[in-house]
């Protein structure tokens, strides 16, 4: 299968990265990553890099303007010492 590198720009360890974008889940808005499971042929959550909003467009705003504070969670962590860039 064909990976779209413009949506999935980042490779670390054979999953395929998007960057940060406004993404949601039943808590919310947050600032995130997907990644695209090849074996399911499915994108997915990667990674919560921020806390949550209330509405798209203000996560969006914070994305925009790169205001957003970097959750600091072990999750988080263990990605940038393994080959996730920092948000800024």
């Amino acid at each position: 299968m064909k990976i779209d590198k413009d949506k999935f720009p980042l490779e670390i360890d054979g999953d395929y990265i998007s960057n940060l974008q406004v993404m949601k889940s039943a808590a919310g808005h947050y600032i995130g990553r997907s990644y695209f499971d090849s074996e399911i042929g499915a994108e997915l959550p990667y990674s919560r890099e921020s806390g949550y909003y209330a509405t798209h467009d203000e996560a969006q705003r914070e994305l925009d303007g790169d205001t957003f504070e970097v959750r600091d969670c072990i999750e988080n962590a263990w990605a940038y010492r393994n080959g996730l860039p920092l948000p800024r």
